[in-house]
């Protein structure tokens, strides 16, 4: 190893100069020493298959050398342990633990190190940028709350607060890795001077645990085990990883190997390639059967090795070849990253570009692998169900009662429109199984590839369902989800102080000369979501409330900021309660809520579809693709199908069931109620939200321009 500590030494002279250490993700205790084999396989009797490319161009290999992390779960980790890649490739394949992702770019450039599986991209980067002839041949694991900042709980460290309680303090974090770059990122938003408190260099995610349990930090940041020890020594997140994705800091780990290895063994390349994207596909359909094997595999328990895997997704080899990923986005990342450090005189220049540095050759000789998705038998549980819903559109005895029917826990999460819980989800590794999406929503989740098909035999009271809602146009035949509940968006309005003869129009909403007729100013609420508010001020116009027009758009952009002045609040959570604790007195928002908290209002109240129309919706449930539990949430799915439990959540929220089972179960005064089941002429007047495609942005952006 002498040559490597040759090397190593070059190297970080180097990266001295450019003051910036080379660290990485996984776990980085080791401090960068010699790597040492965590498994050595025994050497393979059996000769390369044909198919798989073997060995081939330049002197053919008897081993291969592959760096990992210890205490960071993969999905490959499967056929690690069961010397699947030795069997295909027809040679031993050695396993080296290391320390950072800048011990193994240097082990790399040695010549000890074959391929890298799960390497920062950030220390990849910085390689690159001092001259290191490396390339990306994969991407490994995508990850956002593995990777992250917990705040001490003595310091009282908020994102609101972040530039005031961080002042003066210490932050213990790594320096020239992707969580330094998210420390930065996430500063820099919050409007944290970087000279405001001092950045203790982190020895690691134990020191990093040590540091934070001592309360001599603010602040400590790390990945994997350690950020879980911290959050469960009663730290809190600054920002959660969602939160950071939105802000443009993506997290994920790659696949790299020296450039002229790829030239010189493209076979071995393309077959380790090959069996990883098997593992993965294995893995996505079945990943209960792995864990142990995974946990082994890691140096971990099964507890720890899950906390990890719920926060990971293995993106397939369509996924990582699409723009999203290695047709352009790994490559901007890379480039921002290294500005960025540049910005915050970390290092003195960056590439003009690091397009060069990304070689999807070998991933597009490889084939596709179909996920075979394990069969939930009905009533099978694998595990407790992580549920993220509209906030009080579930009654919790039917959660109490699944929970004692089936002898796991529930913990139920929020989200206050369709495109947060997407923002939360479509990462990857959120940890939540099953979700509530809106129609609309639910078409960009299919084509997105982001929900499992619905085994019809593990939720057999999907027949309960009406006939309309079993084959709906945006899930035709119910292959993705399965309809929850039903409704209408309109208008709320406390008529103790408009009086009766108030019109039933969205400008109670947008026109400033009935805002002063009312008394309104003030006084309203509009949801916070793109669509349903885009859409009230689109149909407040006489258009389309799925306009696709960028002038009709513009229109109702600007109706939206005229009215911002004359709006209380942007709320999809409690703008029913703010018309009855006296707050707003017209408010927009959802059918059933209204009615539910105006039974509790000492005025007089009423909810109507304006006359210009509205949103008629449909909630839908759906098990997530990465589902950490996904037979949990179709006996949850089932449990809520069946005909009394299904009336049962319709009484407790007022919400029409798509059950027709239920109906003879529900409440009569619920059925004839035409606020939760519209007349037919109020039916015409409806449109439901549809995926407008590339337009979806548009609603979003005008949105925020309308708001200022």
């Amino acid at each position: 190893m002498k040559a490597k500590m040759k090397r190593f030494s070059r190297v970080l002279a180097l990266l001295l100069t450019l003051t910036m250490v080379a660290a990485a993700c996984g776990s980085d205790d080791d401090g960068g020493g010699d790597a040492a084999p965590a498994t050595t396989a025994a050497p393979a009797t059996t000769a390369a298959p044909a198919d798989s490319g073997g060995d081939s161009g330049g002197d053919a290999l008897t081993e291969l050398n592959v760096a990992y992390f210890l205490e960071w779960p993969t999905a490959n980790q499967v056929a690690q342990i069961e010397q699947t890649y030795d069997e295909r490739l027809g040679m031993t394949v050695n396993w080296y633990s290391f320390g950072s992702g800048g011990d193994m770019a240097l082990a790399m450039e040695a010549g000890d190190i074959d391929i890298a599986y799960s390497q920062g991209l950030t220390p990849f980067a910085n390689f690159v940028t001092s001259g290191s002839e490396l390339e990306i041949v994969g991407v490994a694991v995508s990850y956002a709350d593995a990777d992250n900042c917990v705040a001490h709980p003595d310091y009282g460290v908020t994102a609101a607060n972040a530039a005031e309680t961080l002042a003066g303090q210490k932050v213990y974090a790594p320096v020239g890795n992707v969580t330094h770059f998210k420390l930065l990122k996430m500063l820099e938003h919050l409007g944290v001077s970087l000279d405001s408190f001092e950045h203790v260099p982190s020895d690691g995610g134990g020191a990093a645990v040590a540091a934070f349990e001592s309360g001599d930090v603010a602040m400590a940041c790390a990945f994997g085990g350690a950020v879980l020890q911290m959050l469960d020594a009663g730290g809190n997140l600054v920002m959660t990883g969602s939160e950071q994705e939105a802000i443009g800091i993506r997290v994920f780990d790659i696949i790299s190997i020296p450039t002229q290895f790829g030239v010189d063994h493209p076979g071995v390349v393309e077959t380790f390639l090959q069996v990883t994207e098997e593992a993965n596909a294995a893995y996505a359909g079945d990943r209960g059967s792995m864990e142990a094997s995974i946990a082994e595999a890691a140096g971990m328990t099964v507890e720890g090795s899950n906390a990890l895997l719920d926060m990971f997704s293995f993106p397939d080899r369509a996924t990582q070849l699409s723009d999203a990923w290695l047709g352009g986005t790994v490559q901007q990342v890379m480039k921002d990253q290294m500005d960025f450090f540049v910005e915050q005189g970390e290092i003195p220049a960056a590439l003009d570009s690091y397009a060069g540095f990304v070689n999807t050759s070998f991933l597009e000789a490889i084939s596709d692998v179909a996920v075979e998705y394990a069969m939930c038998a009905p009533g099978e549980t694998d595990g407790d169900l992580a549920f993220f819903n509209w906030s009080e559109y579930m009654d919790p005895d039917l959660i109490t009662a699944f929970q004692d029917e089936f002898g796991v826990t529930v913990t139920e999460d929020f989200y206050p429109s369709n495109e947060e819980m997407f923002a939360k989800v479509s990462g990857g590794g959120s940890g939540f199984d099953m979700i509530i999406p809106s129609d609309y929503m639910i078409s960009i989740l299919i084509s997105e590839d982001m929900l499992l098909p619905i085994p019809k035999h593990a939720v057999p009271n999907h027949v309960n369902l009406a006939s309309k809602f079993a084959d709906p146009p945006f899930d035709p035949g119910s292959v993705y989800t399965l309809s929850y509940q039903w409704g209408t968006t309109g208008v709320g309005i406390d008529l103790g102080v408009t009086g009766d003869d108030v019109p039933k129009t969205w400008g109670l909403l947008f026109d400033e000369g009935l805002a002063d007729e009312y008394g309104l100013s003030g006084k309203i609420s509009l949801l916070d979501d793109p669509r349903e508010t885009m859409g009230a001020a689109l149909k407040y116009l006489g258009y389309s409330l799925n306009s696709t027009s960028a002038d009709e758009l513009a229109e109702a952009e600007a109706v939206i900021a005229d009215a911002v002045s004359r709006v209380a609040a942007f709320d999809s959570d409690q703008y029913s309660e703010l018309v009855v604790a006296g707050e707003t007195v017209v408010g927009h928002g959802y059918s059933g809520n209204f009615l539910w908290d105006f039974e509790e209002g000492e005025s007089e109240y009423t909810y109507f579809v304006p006359d210009e129309g509205g949103t008629v919706w449909v909630d839908g449930m759906g098990v997530l693709a990465d589902a950490p539990h996904p037979c949990t949430a179709f006996a949850f799915m089932n449990f809520l199908l069946d005909a009394q439990n299904g009336a049962q959540l319709t009484n407790y929220n007022w919400y029409a069931s798509p059950n027709a089972a239920a109906e003879p179960f529900i409440d009569q005064e619920v059925l004839d109620n035409e606020i939760i089941y519209p007349s037919a002429a109020t039916m015409e007047r409806l449109e439901f939200i549809e995926d407008t495609g590339d337009f979806e942005i548009e609603f979003t952006d005008a949105l925020t321009r309308a708001r200022g």
